[in-house]
């Protein structure tokens, strides 16, 4: 959620309670659902979301996609969608495998920038992830991720995937998971900062943001349980690195605001 002093991508399959002042990303995870399943469940997103409007609709992994079922979503207008988790589907393949963007995957590429609906290239392996800058013209988005160079996951962007986000405008957020911190199920803050320190350093703050994964991740950084925790202790640490209150406001919600604005 993005409010005057911060914004994140969380994934949840409803909000409850919501402010009038804050606008909402509400994203709902298919991939352990059949596609009747994550049919129904995306037509009821939409109908919550057409009654509340700070609301706006994203989806996590597109496997249930079919060109029968293509327009339906659309219509629902998502402001973003990952095309896999993390192995391959029909569309492209997912970190943890091996497969490249199919044939029906450029097909859906193609409808969903017409439409002006986000491809998030989070959970996209490399080779995919590589197809996909082929063959977009837009502003490139990972919604929750970290470096490769600082850990080795598969599900981190490497040096040079990173330059090319940032060569596009795009916005590659840091993901609290400690599994593509360390590499372990073990952090703590400090790591989460080497990553955005490292990246900052290389490739400036402007294509930058916090994207925390809060509701998805399992093992998460030791004291951080929500986001005044993480607010707090991030800001403190980065203050004494030498970052300014502009930095901090741009990495919590400025450069994730004016990407999505553009």
């Amino acid at each position: 959620y993005f409010t005057k002093k911060k914004f994140d991508f969380t994934r949840n399959n409803y909000v409850n309670k919501i402010s009038t002042n804050n606008k909402f990303a509400t994203v709902v995870w298919t991939s352990e659902m059949s596609p009747e399943k994550a049919l129904s469940n995306l037509q009821k997103a939409n109908s919550f979301i057409n009654n509340h409007n700070n609301t706006f609709l994203a989806i996590e992994d597109l496997h249930f996609l079919s060109k029968q079922s293509i327009y339906e979503i659309i219509n629902y207008h998502p402001y973003y969608c990952s095309m896999t988790w993390n192995f391959n589907n029909n569309l492209a393949g997912g970190a943890l495998d091996t497969g490249d963007i199919t044939a029906f995957g450029k097909d859906v590429i193609k409808l969903f920038e017409n439409n002006n609906i986000i491809i998030d290239t989070a959970h996209l392996n490399e080779k995919s992830f590589m197809s996909f800058s082929s063959l977009t013209n837009k502003p490139i988005l990972c919604s929750h991720t970290d470096s490769y160079e600082i850990c080795n996951h598969k599900r981190n962007l490497k040096d040079y995937q990173i330059k090319i986000i940032v060569e596009s405008r795009g916005l590659v957020c840091f993901a609290l998971v400690s599994d593509f911190l360390t590499g372990k199920h073990k952090s703590v803050i400090d790591d989460y900062i080497k990553h955005i320190d490292y990246c900052v350093n290389k490739f400036g703050i402007d294509c930058f943001a916090i994207g925390t994964d809060f509701n998805g991740a399992k093992h998460l950084p030791k004291n951080i349980y929500n986001y005044s925790s993480l607010e707090n202790i991030l800001s403190s640490k980065l203050l004494k690195l030498g970052y300014s209150n502009n930095d901090i406001d741009k990495l919590f919600y400025k450069n994730a605001y004016n990407f999505f604005e553009k």
